[in-house]
């Protein structure tokens, strides 16, 4: 079946709309966009924008875009004409950290097979205790960094835990990557715990969406968050 979409632009009570600041940065760049038709989400691959070669075949030539599964959510509005904030924010975290994971080699996502596609996995790194969080922080973000001709690609929101605020935060400003920094609310990121620690998320929101059905109802969203790239993200946890 065929799919249409549109592009819900950005207002200057978008916080209050959406939620949420990561929510907001997709509205702010257009990829909030409604879809209609069908029972999943096609998202077409940008996978060609930041292209390297070595690292398996060219994406082109196997996929030209990736099919996500619709999920429902709970709403909690009193309005209407406004999305939720806590309940899809948590999905959009759920949706993270299961797509930017540790083990990138691991999983399908949008019906793609990242132990058979390299260009389609996430970049993951592990740094030592005896590395203080900024360094690490900011050999990341180099790390994802790469300039396309007269562009430059890099992570523009970082999610961490609420203990690793002020160590993120110092190597945003001193370093001016210009990252917004957003506080986990989500359990499931915790993955070792002895240091309580789950990974600290580097995302490209140039290559993440948010596409709700345009019949959403005031009390149950529909949709999914879907990614155009993979290897534009990455997740940072201590050894």
């Amino acid at each position: 079946m065929t799919t249409t979409e549109t592009t819900i632009a950005p207002s200057p009570d978008m916080t209050k709309h959406y939620g949420h600041a990561f929510l907001q940065r997709l509205a702010e760049k257009g990829h909030i966009k409604k879809f209609s038709g069908g029972r999943t989400v096609i998202q077409e691959l940008e996978v060609y924008n930041i292209w390297q070669s070595g690292v398996g075949s060219s994406p082109e030539s196997s996929f030209s875009a990736a099919e996500y599964q619709i999920h429902q959510i709970r709403t909690n509005n009193d309005s209407p004409n406004t999305y939720i904030s806590d309940n899809l924010w948590q999905y959009c975290q759920d949706t993270l950290a299961a797509c930017i994971s540790l083990a990138p080699t691991v999983g399908i996502i949008g019906g793609i097979d990242r132990r058979e596609y390299k260009w389609w996995r996430n970049l993951a790194l592990t740094f030592s205790p005896d590395v203080g969080i900024p360094c690490a922080v900011w050999e990341m973000h180099k790390k994802l960094t790469r300039t396309m001709g007269e562009k430059r690609e890099c992570p523009d929101v970082i999610i961490c835990a609420p203990e690793d605020i002020e160590g993120v935060t110092v190597a945003v400003d001193a370093c001016e990557m210009g990252c917004l920094v957003i506080p986990s609310t989500s359990s499931v990121h915790v993955v070792n715990y002895r240091m309580h620690r789950f990974p600290i998320l580097f995302l490209n929101t140039d290559y993440i969406y948010l596409r709700p059905h345009k019949d959403c109802r005031d009390d149950m969203w529909a949709g999914a968050l879907t990614f155009s790239h993979m290897a534009a993200h990455g997740a940072l946890t201590r050894s």
